[in-house]
């Protein structure tokens, strides 16, 4: 598998606080579903945001290959990733990431509302839809840009059992259709029969956790 993103020998402080990440070594792979687990304020998001290239490391390198920069899509926790209240529809949310207009974004739009099952919903108030749906629609807004990499954190946070099961089959389609994807989460059970690697940070220290050792970790 061809490596996308490269991390090696990482460390981060936010200034005047001590480490929060220590000696971070890690590879995403093309075409991977990689998990970052751990348990609250474990620096997951940071760890994310270090990927991104939106922090630098004090320490140690990131490298991202430079066929991927231009086709990475950030979904963030989702207090912060648009206000529920917003007054639109969901094509009009989705719409609004497209760069074309008139019919070819239109037909852009139903194509990915179609893909994570929205497609009946387009004309629907964004604060009428369920937590699940909420979610699909930020999966629609991130599609539109055809990314290579989608990282997500704490997708599945307020959502039922029964939605996050819904949320993650659709991430394990999108990801065998081609699409890596990197999600942090402090919850293991949701997703320990859908990831391919599961990256367990605690205590600023990171190691790779065989699913079938997760539930001692």
């Amino acid at each position: 598998m061809k490596p996308v993103i490269s991390l090696s020998h990482v460390s981060f402080a936010y200034p005047g606080g001590p480490y929060v990440l220590e000696n971070i070594n890690l590879t995403v792979y093309r075409g991977e579903f990689l998990v970052i687990l751990g348990p609250n304020g474990a620096a997951k998001t940071t760890l994310l945001k270090l990927m991104l290239g939106l922090l630098k490391p004090l320490k140690g390198s990131v490298e991202i290959n430079t066929e991927t920069k231009a086709v990475v899509n950030y979904i963030p926790q989702k207090s912060s990733a648009l206000n529920p209240g917003f007054p639109a529809t969901v094509e009009e949310v989705v719409k609004l990431q497209v760069a074309v207009k008139g019919k070819t974004a239109s037909s852009l739009v139903h194509s990915v509302l179609e893909k994570v099952g929205l497609l009946e919903k387009r004309d629907t108030l964004v604060s009428s839809l369920s937590g699940g749906q909420f979610q699909r629609m930020l999966i629609a807004r991130s599609l539109i840009n055809h990314p290579q990499i989608l990282f997500l954190d704490e997708p599945t946070t307020g959502l039922d059992a029964e939605a996050q099961e819904d949320f993650l089959s659709l991430l394990v389609k999108l990801n065998k259709e081609g699409l890596t994807i990197v999600m942090v989460t402090h919850d293991v059970s949701p997703v320990l029969d859908h990831a391919s690697r599961f990256l367990y940070i605690s205590k600023g220290k990171g190691k790779e956790v065989a699913k079938e050792d997760l539930k001692v970790v």
